[in-house]
């Protein structure tokens, strides 16, 4: 459980391949499906994110 989160801005960007700027935007947007924040660190649900990719995928003909 403890690898399905990512804390702090500087991983989920690394986890997404964003830079920290485009990463804090999608959070501080409500874009980032699993994101969420405690206090001033945002963190990720990575299998809340996956799942949401995958269902979008399925709803719009992907993969």
């Amino acid at each position: 459980m403890a690898n399905d989160l990512k804390d702090g801005i500087k991983k989920i960007s690394g986890f997404l391949g964003k830079s920290e700027r485009q990463t804090y935007h999608l959070c501080a947007t409500g874009q980032l499906p699993g994101a969420f924040k405690i206090g001033r660190i945002w963190h990720l649900r990575v299998s809340t994110f996956i799942a949401a990719i995958k269902r979008r995928e399925r709803e719009h003909g992907g993969v």
